[in-house]
C-alpha cells in the first residue's frame, strides 16, 4: 500500500525488481495490501484465481515469521521467504514489535 512517506511501496519494489532484471510480467504488485493481513488476503484470492499453489515472498528479515505465519493462515502452504542482508541498529526494537506482532496474528480471526 502506501505508506505514511506517500510512497507505493509495491510499485516502488516492482521497479526495483525490473531495474535489477526480473521480467515485469514476473511480478505480482499489491498496491492494496496495507498490512501483512491484507497482503496475505490479496495474495489468496490471486493465487486462487490463478491455479498458483506457491509463493516467494520478499520482505526484511524480521518480518518473515509474520509474513508466513499469515499466509499460512490464508491457507498457502508453499511460501518461499527472501531478504536483503541489509540491517539496522534498530531492527532491536523492531524485533520486539514483530514478536508482538506474530502473538496477536496467532490469535487473530482469518477470513
Amino acid at each position: 500500500g502506501i505508506g505514511v512517506e506517500g510512497i507505493d511501496e509495491a510499485l516502488t519494489m516492482k521497479k526495483y525488481l525490473t531495474t535489477w532484471g526480473v521480467p515485469e510480467n514476473r511480478i505480482i504488485a499489491d498496491s492494496n495490501g496495507i498490512n501483512t493481513y491484507h497482503t496475505a488476503k490479496n495474495v489468496k484470492k490471486y493465487m486462487d484465481a490463478n491455479n498458483w499453489e506457491s509463493v516467494v515472498i520478499i520482505t526484511q528479515y524480521h518480518h518473515i515469521s509474520r509474513t508466513r505465519l499469515a499466509f499460512h493462515r490464508f491457507g498457502i502452504k508453499n511460501v518461499t521467504c527472501a531478504h536483503a542482508d541489509y540491517y539496522e541498529f534498530r531492527d532491536i526494537f523492531t524485533i520486539f514489535r514483530e514478536l508482538a506482532a506474530c502473538c496477536y496474528y496467532l490469535i487473530r480471526e482469518y477470513n
